[in-house]
């Protein structure tokens, strides 16, 4: 993960895994990244600390598909982001229903601006919101891409240009800070999460630096 150029940034750092080759690492501009994402590569981004970001959210419901339940995640989050606009992706199978909900108006300057989020998740922990994906180095799937059981992060609904559905990239010209927002959470919720522990901190220079063809 050495950056060959001045043009190389953290922006664009992601990581490929597949079952044949499993996982590789690297480096590169958003336009290369646009190029690959095109295509089925297994592309996960890695979101370090310190990079602007999205807001976003992972739906993971260990059961039956349930038609509702995009709906009623979309409806919970409304209600504290005003006027959302999704960029929705996932699965929905029998055995699991997974979906990922990119908000391209609304933003986190950094990690330390999330801690919203994981309260939020565990409020509405009914409709399986996942709130362990909020790391200081957190690795997302993208949207077009697949995972190790095969199963693909497609598009569900938002806009069709894939970057709109990138959590550090493209974001809406009128999109607005969560650091502005009131959430009025329950102090009893905020008090819990004060009192837990940091997340694990992966180490992205462990991941080996590989060539890849665009």
């Amino acid at each position: 993960l050495r950056p060959r150029s001045t043009l190389f940034t953290y922006t664009t750092l992601f990581r490929s895994q597949n079952k044949k080759n499993g996982q590789r690492g690297t480096i590169v501009t958003f336009d290369v990244l646009q190029r690959l994402a095109r295509t089925n590569n297994g592309l996960i981004e890695i979101i370090p600390p310190a990079v602007k970001r999205k807001i976003y959210f992972d739906i993971d419901k260990k059961s039956a598909n349930d038609p509702k339940i995009l709906d009623q995640c979309k409806e919970a989050v409304l209600a504290y982001f005003p006027n959302a606009r999704f960029q929705s992706s996932g699965s929905a199978e029998d055995v699991k229903t997974s979906y990922h909900l990119v908000l391209s108006n609304y933003y986190a300057s950094s990690h330390d601006s999330m801690y919203p989020l994981r309260i939020f998740c565990r409020l509405n922990a009914h409709l399986s919101f996942d709130r362990v994906v909020y790391k200081r180095f957190q690795l997302m799937k993208m949207v077009g891409q697949s995972k190790l059981d095969m199963r693909v992060q497609a598009f569900v609904d938002g806009s069709k240009e894939l970057s709109k559905h990138f959590i550090m990239h493209d974001f809406d010209d009128d999109a607005v800070d969560i650091r502005t927002i009131d959430f009025d959470f329950p102090i009893e919720e905020v008090k819990k999460l004060q009192s837990c522990k940091s997340e694990f901190a992966m180490d992205v220079m462990d991941i080996p630096e590989v060539r890849m063809t665009t």
